[in-house]
């Protein structure tokens, strides 16, 4: 969490307003959802990418690293499609069908192309200047309050554990396979006690200073770029014609 907060103030992009950088990111992840995973998906991805680390000029260390954690949870699952049992007079045997090799591939590109193009939004743009953007969208206020309290008590849960963890190894509770087991079981245990009770102290804390049960937030206003957003289409439009101009046969084989 620390690393996205990071990213969102410090990037190039920083000074842009919000709804420029939804434009461009919210219609990538409407292309990835709409066209062919080839080469539609792989387009976006590319394009996605390319937006963060050279116009947002986001460290490659840190996009990688945070792009790959999706990508952990991905690719058993899409290896499952790949593979498929069938029966003989052998037994089950376990294989890897053409038709099931390209599924894999086709959901991977979609949920990846899709997933970048959701960090282009999060990583180049704060949460207060989201959650402003969406007030004035005229999203429900119940709506924009939970979305608020859960981004905050997400990142209570992280510091807390990571608080945790630090005084922990520094007693040597990760001194080997059995204590770190031990420590790791301990700190999973405490977790949810300290977490709560952090909440509830930050419930009184807005109590006391008048919550009437809407949480405002401060976002400065900033000033579109007509030529930022005309990129932006183009971008898309690009994309849209090169995945749509690419022989049918070509497009078939995923």
């Amino acid at each position: 969490m620390h690393t996205v907060e990071r990213l969102a103030y410090t990037n190039r992009w920083r000074q842009r307003h919000p709804a420029d950088k939804l434009i461009l990111g919210g219609g990538l992840l409407v292309l990835a959802v709409v066209l062919p995973p080839w080469p539609g998906d792989a387009l976006v991805l590319l394009a996605a990418a390319a937006a963060a680390l050279l116009g947002a000029r986001l460290p490659l260390a840190d996009y990688s690293r945070l792009l790959a954690v999706p990508a952990g949870f991905l690719l058993p699952g899409v290896a499952v499609l790949a593979v498929s049992l069938e029966f003989s007079g052998a037994g089950p045997l376990l294989h890897v069908g053409e038709e099931g090799l390209a599924q894999a591939v086709s959901a991977l590109l979609r949920a990846m192309a899709a997933t970048a193009a959701l960090l282009l939004i999060v990583l180049t743009t704060p949460f207060t200047e989201l959650l402003a953007l969406s007030s004035r969208l005229r999203l429900p206020a119940v709506l924009l309050d939970l979305m608020l309290m859960i981004y905050r008590f997400s990142t209570l849960t992280i510091e807390t554990a990571a608080l945790g963890r630090t005084a922990q190894a520094s007693r040597l509770g990760y001194a080997g396979f059995g204590r770190s087991i031990r420590s790791a079981g301990l700190l999973a245990a405490g977790l949810l006690p300290r977490v709560l009770d952090r909440a509830a102290r930050l419930q009184v804390g807005l109590t006391a200073r008048g919550y009437t049960g809407e949480l405002r937030v401060l976002a400065p206003r900033r000033a579109h770029c007509r030529a930022f957003i005309a990129g932006s289409l183009g971008v898309h439009a690009s994309i849209v014609v090169l995945a749509l101009a690419a022989p049918a046969s070509f497009r078939s084989l995923w």
